[in-house]
């Protein structure tokens, strides 16, 4: 067999954030995709304030005319012996909106789903 499929990133990691990009290779399709990828870890500084959240967002391109196929929004607040996330996943004709509890050394409970 001939290969199908491969995809090709890099990605760059710093202390409090990181940023990536790459590219999608498909026989069986005519998408010619794309992926960009950033992020910020815990703890973010906004005017020498500390606040315990993540972000972070995928997005996968094709430039061949059909667009966003996946864009991914994350975020994450952490506090002590508790989290919250919230979650937003957006396809083509489709979108999942996601809220998560964390009580950490417990796991998590998923409050909801749109």
């Amino acid at each position: 067999g001939k290969m199908s499929e491969t995809i090709a990133s890099i990605r760059f990691n710093q202390k409090s954030y990181y940023v990536g990009a790459g590219k999608n290779f498909r026989r069986s399709t005519n998408v010619d995709q794309y992926t960009f990828e950033a992020g910020v870890t815990n703890p973010i500084r906004i005017i020498k304030k500390s606040i315990p959240v993540d972000l972070h967002a995928s997005l996968w391109y094709d430039v061949n005319g059909n667009g966003v196929q996946e864009l991914i929004l994350k975020s994450t607040y952490h506090h002590q012996c508790w989290g919250f996330s919230l979650n937003f996943n957006k396809k083509p004709n489709e979108y999942q909106i996601m809220f998560a509890l964390e009580l950490k050394g417990i796991g998590t409970f998923s409050l909801g789903s749109i």
